[in-house]
């Protein structure tokens, strides 16, 4: 077994601790190919996701439960000896993590890239693709709808963040590691969609139909629009259906998304309940 405290760093200024602060701004992570994972709930998703983790920082000081410590004993164990631990004193820590309550855990690791050839599609699979989101907090929220409703894949097309910007692994619960993601153009991914056969919906307010009148029983392309300005007229244009979701208070949309969550969780719905007639 290896010696846990052979790596320990109390310096504010050793070259780990700066490089972990730089690692929260996305031109840094873009640079190194490199980013970095807070929270025992986050890491444990990456670890089981099989994420390519190179290093995981602790300090037991602020563990705040025994699984923290459970998690550094497992990975001291030879089956994790690629990953290497460095303990850090709770002032060094407190430096380079990015939370307001740290939980003593952060993992830094390498992106992985998801491809359309990878995915498992059945007749019944059902996909996301987000068209222009914005907020790093709606992606996480997303990811988590997704995986909770069984899409089997989330699709981004002209998305200006960063997948593994520090707000999405937490707003998701690290399950970001968990599903698929692919960061894809809009014309390949209509030349995917059609050629794989998928029946794509489109939510928007202009729709003439509720999610309730949906009909779909195949594999599903569910396409959401950006926070600020909703679907494109193409993803319009190329949608077999069109959906909206019946407001009737006095707000006129939900956030992008609740919106998703509800669509998905309805196709879903649906699907089940025709495999079970079927």
């Amino acid at each position: 077994m290896r010696n846990m405290e052979s790596n320990y760093i109390e310096s504010t200024t050793n070259q780990h601790i700066k490089n972990l602060v730089k690692l929260r701004d996305r031109k840094h992570r873009n640079r190194q190919d490199k980013f970095f994972i807070e929270g025992l709930r986050e890491i444990s998703h990456a670890i089981d996701s099989d994420c390519l983790i190179e290093t995981i920082y602790y300090c037991p000081e602020l563990f705040n439960s025994d699984k923290a410590k459970q998690l550094i004993i497992n990975l001291n164990s030879i089956e994790h000896k690629l990953i290497k631990l460095v303990r850090l004193h709770i002032i060094a820590f407190k430096k380079c993590c990015y939370r307001e309550s740290p939980d003593g855990l952060i993992a830094l690791a390498i992106p992985t890239i998801s491809e359309f050839k990878d995915l498992d599609l059945k007749d019944s699979s059902t996909i996301i693709i987000l068209e222009g989101i914005e907020k790093p907090g709606n992606l996480g929220a997303i990811i988590r709808s997704a995986d909770g409703a069984g899409a089997s894949a989330i699709i981004l097309d002209n998305c200006a963040i960063d997948l593994y910007n520090p707000n999405v692994i937490r707003s998701s619960q690290g399950i970001v590691f968990r599903i698929p993601i692919i960061v894809s153009n809009h014309s390949f991914i209509i030349k995917w969609l059609h050629s794989n056969n998928f029946e794509i919906i489109a939510s928007s307010p202009s729709a003439t139909i509720t999610h309730y009148n949906l009909a779909v029983t195949s594999k599903t392309a569910l396409i959401m629009g950006s926070e600020s300005h909703g679907l494109s007229e193409s993803w319009i244009n190329q949608a077999n259906q069109k959906i909206k979701i019946p407001m009737n208070g006095s707000a006129d949309s939900l956030n992008v998304s609740v919106a998703t969550a509800v669509c998905l969780y309805e196709i879903q719905r649906q699907k089940v309940q025709y495999q079970k007639l079927g």
